[in-house]
């Protein structure tokens, strides 16, 4: 158990390149490791990453990795790990395939690199593939799991492994703060999600694309001010675009500061994306009261 995902990721890659002080560790140019994590697997890891590009899955190309796989030479460090994200939140969601998932796997093992997954909402790509999460982690050496995000639990994250990993894991945490006596309190709460809310996430997804339904469905200011890509709303995310062309000339910020008013929440992601999350909290009455206060607000 850790306080933060973040803090799941960074001893998950100082446990697997512990015994390397040349160790390089393979992310995708959009992932949260690469972009909203400061850089700890450099800065406090002392491991260097090698940055490949993220398709619009979300996946790395299984030929680029292989590309990226360091051979054993003097000048070059040392490819330990690929760290894939599932689901990808910069991606919008986006749910990576069993078959792209079981390919990397293959792969991997066959050049002896080991696959960290960063599952902070692993549980929702389960929920969507409609497979047991194991499944879904199964080619995988170590996963680190939010159990704040989605399932609703207030503080906290699960890291997966063997024994060996997870003992350097522990060695890990305390350098890093993490080794609270209090965790039991979080742990706690931890297991009530996973009790009772992790049934639930299916509801979740059902209403988060019935609320993108309603935008793209519709026939008046949504759809004249807003687009959103069906086919991208794979689990509880939707990012919704302004349209630079709307008539009213809107930008995200301000829709959303509208919309506050009516007491919804979302998050701008830029000028023109916005960010909705649905969770065990907004029912369908919520929902319709969302699509209500953004239509007022376009």
């Amino acid at each position: 158990f850790v306080p933060t995902g973040t803090m799941g990721n960074l001893v998950s890659v100082m446990a697997h390149t512990y015994d390397a002080r040349d160790a390089e560790v393979i992310v995708g140019h959009h992932s949260h490791m690469c972009i909203y994590e400061q850089g700890g697997i450099a800065t406090v890891a002392h491991v260097h990453p090698r940055q490949l590009q993220n398709q619009p899955d979300g996946s790395i190309k299984l030929e680029d990795i292989e590309e990226a796989i360091r051979p054993v030479d003097d000048h070059f460090p040392t490819t330990k790990l690929v760290c894939v994200e599932n689901t990808h939140n910069k991606k919008g969601g986006l749910v990576l395939s069993l078959e792209y998932l079981d390919a990397l796997g293959e792969l991997l093992k066959s050049k002896n690199v080991k696959i960290h997954v960063d599952g902070a909402r692993v549980f929702a790509a389960a929920a969507a593939l409609d497979v047991p999460p194991s499944r879904v982690v199964s080619m995988a050496d170590s996963v680190s799991v939010c159990m704040s995000k989605a399932l609703g639990a207030p503080a906290g994250s699960v890291v997966v492994g063997d024994a060996a990993f997870i003992r350097r894991c522990r060695r890990a945490r305390k350098v890093l703060g993490g080794g609270m006596r209090q965790a039991g309190v979080l742990a706690a709460a931890a297991l009530v999600a996973l009790d009772e809310t992790l049934p639930r996430l299916k509801e979740d997804q059902r209403r988060a694309h019935a609320f993108a339904s309603a935008i793209a469905n519709d026939t008046g200011s949504l759809r004249s001010a807003l687009n959103v890509d069906l086919n991208a709303v794979h689990t509880n995310l939707v990012y919704v675009s302004v349209r630079p062309d709307n008539p009213a000339g809107l930008k995200a910020p301000a829709i959303i500061q509208t919309m506050r008013s009516h007491k919804v929440w979302a998050l701008p992601i830029s000028d023109y994306q916005m960010r909705f999350v649905f969770h065990h909290q907004v029912d369908d009455n919520a929902v319709d009261a969302a699509i209500a206060a953004l239509r007022a607000s376009v």
